[in-house]
């Protein structure tokens, strides 16, 4: 495959990685947001894992182990490598990380610049010396390193290996509690603070790794803060 090709290719995938990842992200907030307002309610008791597993918080117990297996499922799809589906068009940050970390002289400093500069230099303010001297700064930024001619595959490889061993508990309760369930070989079940550490952790990567496709951008659209709680405000279930 060509330069251009894979360029392409890359800036692609990393476009539908995103979505996934922030997606996730924000359900996550929804989740923790909605959280604090079930344990805020002082008529409903939850103290312990019976008081959850009681049959008048049965729908609490639903919702709160839903969040966990959905989340838990996708972070294992963003974060365990699998090479026999290496050249799939799964979304997959790591599998995109591993394809960058191989090809990691596809990515060069003159690639950026040109990219940018197509993107920007039709600009009525544009200034030449200006853009090179920010582009080759912000180049330095995301790279991690100054003067570098092209992506370094070890501080790829760096960001994988934490990754993967920020997440390893959770992969592995997935593949043995929920996608296999191996009654003898049951896992530990992740907390809800490893699940959101573990979110953040891959938000944080895919805010990196973006910037090197300049024209791939990271707007996303914002939740209103209070827009989505209105169907939490207001009583709406007959009781007979």
């Amino acid at each position: 495959m060509s330069h251009e090709k894979l360029l392409s290719s890359l800036s692609k995938k990393i476009i539908n990685t995103r979505n996934d990842i922030f997606e996730l992200k924000q359900f996550s907030n929804l989740f923790f947001e909605t959280a604090d307002i079930i344990e805020s309610n002082p008529n409903i008791k939850i103290q312990t894992v019976d008081d959850i597993r009681s049959e008048e918080n049965h729908f609490i117990y639903y919702f709160f182990k839903t969040f966990l297996q959905y989340s838990s499922i996708a972070i294992r799809r963003h974060s365990r490598y699998n090479h026999y589906n290496d050249n799939s068009s799964s979304r997959s940050l790591i599998h995109l990380l591993k394809k960058m970390e191989r090809n990691d002289k596809a990515i060069s400093r003159q690639w950026y610049l040109d990219q940018v500069f197509t993107l920007y230099s039709s600009h009525p303010d544009f200034d030449k010396v200006l853009f090179l001297h920010e582009a080759e700064s912000q180049f330095d930024r995301i790279s991690s390193y100054p003067n570098l001619e092209h992506l370094c595959p070890k501080i790829v490889n760096a960001d994988i290996t934490a990754l993967e061993q920020l997440t390893s508990p959770i992969c592995d309760y997935v593949d043995k509690n929920i996608a296999h369930l191996e009654i003898a070989e049951q896992v530990k079940v992740p907390s809800y603070s490893d699940v959101k550490e573990s979110i953040l952790f891959l938000t944080k990567l895919t805010e990196k790794y973006i910037f090197f496709f300049v024209d791939s951008g990271i707007d996303i659209k914002k939740l209103n803060s209070d827009a989505w709680k209105k169907c939490l405000t207001f009583p709406w279930i007959a009781v007979d």
